[in-house]
């Protein structure tokens, strides 16, 4: 049952990845069911997780969250203290893309105290960027370049270039907001140079 629980959550995260949630759902779903039938605790946190995020992208964001709280509990009882960060930061993203920044700051500000604990540099550099990215929205420009800086520069240390794609987009809206254009375009351009070395479409 447990291999059967693996791979229905490895073909969710495919569905996933391929932009097909309703799929991405169902698989999810039928993972999380097998892994309560048989009391596999991790195995629950982990669905619970990927569920968040697929209701996240489907705009559904009650669901989202009720998820993300589900999955954050459960990890607080393992002691997974990482689990504990991600599903903060989640759960921060869900509030930013209802344009509830206040609340996705201070999320995001406990997962990134917790990352720092634990030295996770890839958890702070995404953290920062996201950061960056809520007081960008609140129209705290000089803060979210301060942020945004902060994460370009561990992201290139850790040679995350995903990350550092996804900064340096970020980087470009923060200068357009502030009418810095051309600056913004030598941003969006660099992102689009890294894109395309990693193969992100």
């Amino acid at each position: 049952q447990s291999g059967v629980g693996k791979t229905l959550s490895g073909i969710g995260a495919s569905y996933k990845n391929l932009g097909d949630y309703p799929k991405a759902l169902t698989h999810f779903q039928q993972s999380l069911a097998i892994h309560e039938k048989i009391g596999d605790i991790n195995g629950i946190g982990n669905n619970l997780t990927n569920l968040g995020a697929v209701y996240d992208s489907l705009g559904q964001f009650s669901q989202a969250l009720k998820s993300y709280q589900q999955a954050l509990q459960i990890q607080g009882n393992l002691g997974n203290i990482s689990g504990v960060a991600h599903n903060l930061s989640n759960m921060g993203l869900v509030y930013a893309n209802q344009g509830l920044y206040p609340t996705a700051l201070v999320h995001y500000q406990q997962a990134l105290q917790i990352y720092r604990r634990l030295g996770d540099q890839r958890g702070i550099g995404q953290t920062l960027s996201n950061l960056g990215l809520a007081h960008k929205s609140l129209g705290n420009l000089p803060q979210a370049l301060t942020l945004l800086n902060q994460a370009l520069e561990i992201q290139r240390d850790l040679g995350d270039g995903r990350g550092e794609a996804s900064t340096l987009t970020n980087l470009g809206m923060v200068y357009d907001t502030q009418g810095q254009h051309s600056k913004a375009l030598k941003h969006y351009l660099q992102a689009l140079e890294m894109q395309r070395q990693i193969g992100d479409q």
